[in-house]
C-alpha cells in the first residue's frame, strides 16, 4: 500500500533533495566534519619528482650567485681581471683616437702599456687625444695617420711603430666603417670600401 497522500509527498520531497544535493565526499566531507574550533590544518604541497627538485635547486643557486657576486673593478694601474698583464708591452690600436678605440687606448695605457693610436683624417680629434693622453702617460703615447683600407698605409704605420718602440706586441683591429644603405642601393665602390676597412685591414696590418 502506498500510504496516505501526505506521506507519499513527503518521501518524494526527500528523494528530490537527495538527488539535487548529493552528500559531500572526500576533502569536502572532512572539511564539514571538522570542528570549527580546531586550529587550521596545513595543506601539504605535492612533491615534485627528484629530477625537478635538483633542477630547481641548481637554478636557485645560479640566481643567488648572480645576485651576490660582486663586480670587481680594476684598481689604478691594473687591467681588468682575465686580460693578463700588459705592463711594458707595445700596443697599436687602429681607430684609436676617439670612441671605443680611445677607451681601449686609455685602458691599455692604464695597465702599463706603450700605446700607438692609428687614425684617418680626424686631425683635430687626434691632436686632442694626443695632448690629453700625453699629459696622463708622458712618453708612452704616439699617434699615426693612415688609411686602414690601404695596404701601403697599413705597412707604413707598422714600420713607424716598430721603429719608434723597437717592437709590437699587441694589435687591436678596432677601426671599422659602415655605409648606411641597403645592399640593393650600395655601389661597387661602397662595398669595396667596407670590405677593405672592416675585413682586409686586419690582414694588411699583420706584422
Amino acid at each position: 500500500m502506498p500510504g496516505p497522500p501526505e506521506v507519499v509527498e513527503e518521501r518524494i520531497d526527500q528523494l528530490s533533495h537527495v538527488a539535487a544535493f548529493p552528500p559531500p565526499s572526500g576533502f569536502a566531507a572532512r572539511a564539514q566534519a571538522r570542528d570549527p574550533a580546531d586550529p587550521p590544518r596545513r595543506v601539504r604541497a605535492r612533491r615534485a619528482p627528484a629530477g625537478d627538485l635538483a633542477g630547481q635547486h641548481r637554478r636557485a643557486q645560479e640566481r643567488k650567485h648572480v645576485m651576490t657576486t660582486p663586480t670587481l673593478q680594476p684598481q689604478p694601474g691594473q687591467m681588468p681581471t682575465g686580460l693578463g698583464s700588459v705592463r711594458g708591452r707595445v700596443a697599436l690600436v687602429t681607430g684609436g683616437t676617439r670612441g671605443i678605440g680611445a677607451a681601449i687606448c686609455h685602458q691599455l695605457a692604464e695597465g702599463g702599456a706603450d700605446v700607438a693610436a692609428g687614425y684617418w683624417r680626424g686631425h683635430e680629434a687626434a691632436e686632442k687625444f694626443m695632448a690629453s693622453m700625453s699629459e696622463q702617460y708622458p712618453g708612452r703615447i704616439t699617434v699615426h695617420e693612415g688609411n686602414i683600407g690601404d695596404p701601403g698605409d697599413c705597412r707604413r704605420v707598422l714600420r713607424e711603430v716598430i721603429d719608434s718602440r723597437g717592437r709590437l706586441d699587441i694589435l687591436v683591429n678596432n677601426a671599422g666603417i659602415t655605409i648606411d644603405r641597403t645592399v640593393a642601393k650600395m655601389t661597387d665602390e661602397d662595398w669595396q670600401k667596407v670590405i677593405a676597412v672592416n675585413l682586409s685591414g686586419a690582414i694588411f696590418e699583420r706584422p
